[in-house]
């Protein structure tokens, strides 16, 4: 019988490969509506927060959500509020759809070579993506007035100590799962 959690990543790993096909599309032929689709994929993963909340996920909650809402901060009143379809965002894109579809795969299939993934490719990916992140709203903070801002500022604030936590977060995860993985050889 097919469990929850497991329809749950194969959506994830579907909706991680469904970007990345549309990112790719954008490169070529300009198409309707990309930011909204993209959007809407993104949103998809707000999944993640019931599933933890359920306890159908043994992701830590403060890390998903400081992730998550990040990246709907992001996508939605930066880049599709402001048109922003320049390299850069399809840059980002790639970084944050690359590193869910490994996630999900990896989660589905507990893959040696998807683990592997998991664990490395965040060493690219997330550096890349803050970056693209940063420069984002750093752009749009230069073009914007009143409140927003000032928000915009505040969330310059906490994007290093924001990354600098996460990037932490998952080599920990590494190194936990090198270690179980070690423990398990010698058993």
């Amino acid at each position: 019988m097919l469990k929850y959690i497991d329809c749950y990543n194969s959506l994830g790993s579907l909706v991680g490969l469904s970007a990345l096909l549309l990112i790719t599309l954008e490169n070529f032929y300009k198409t309707d509506n990309f930011l909204l689709k993209i959007g809407c994929l993104q949103t998809f993963y707000i999944l993640e927060l019931f599933n933890i909340i359920i306890g159908m996920s043994k992701a830590k909650i403060f890390p998903t959500i400081l992730q998550l809402s990040s990246r709907l901060f992001i996508i939605w009143p930066i880049c599709h509020r402001f048109q922003y379809t320049q390299g850069i965002v399809h840059l980002m894109l790639y970084c944050w759809f690359f590193s869910d579809t490994i996630r999900y795969l990896f989660y589905l299939s507990r893959n040696r070579f998807f683990k592997f993934l998991r664990y490395n490719l965040f060493l690219f990916f997330y550096p890349i993506g803050t970056y693209c992140e940063i420069v984002l709203v750093s752009r749009t903070e230069s073009i914007s007035i009143g409140l927003f801002k000032y928000l915009l500022r505040t969330i310059m604030l906490f994007y290093i100590p924001g990354f600098v936590f996460l990037f932490f977060h998952m080599l920990k995860r590494r190194k936990w799962t090198s270690k179980t993985e070690k423990t398990a050889k010698q058993d």
